[in-house]
């Protein structure tokens, strides 16, 4: 399923959700970012060089399905970018049951 990612009120990309673990209520995609995402990427990197992911204690990220509805996981959200790879992975955990079957039935 679609996604739009924010991080705080800027739009910086897209991404394509798939379940990576259900019972966490785990969801992952890889983010095509967008001019915006520049804004961040060093400290996205960085952060990911230093810990592995940038997550929600790092920047306010937020993600909104194509059906407008935003997602609040229990889990938090988090991107990965490293500067030797040539992808961006966007992954949240802890989401609702309601959110992880309308990502599974997208799916399918």
């Amino acid at each position: 399923m679609k996604a739009k990612v924010y991080i705080n009120e800027n739009f910086v990309g897209i991404t394509n959700f798939k379940i990576s673990d259900e019972s966490m209520g785990g969801i992952i995609g890889d983010l095509i970012p967008n001019e915006n995402y520049d804004l961040y990427k060093s400290n996205v990197q960085s952060l990911s060089e230093k810990k592995g992911i940038a997550n929600c204690s790092d920047f306010n990220f937020i993600l909104e399905l194509d059906n407008k509805q935003k997602l609040n996981p229990e889990g938090g959200i988090g991107i990965s970018d490293f500067k030797q790879f040539n992808e961006i992975i966007i992954e949240s955990a802890g989401n609702s049951n309601e959110i992880m079957k309308l990502i599974k039935n997208a799916s399918s």
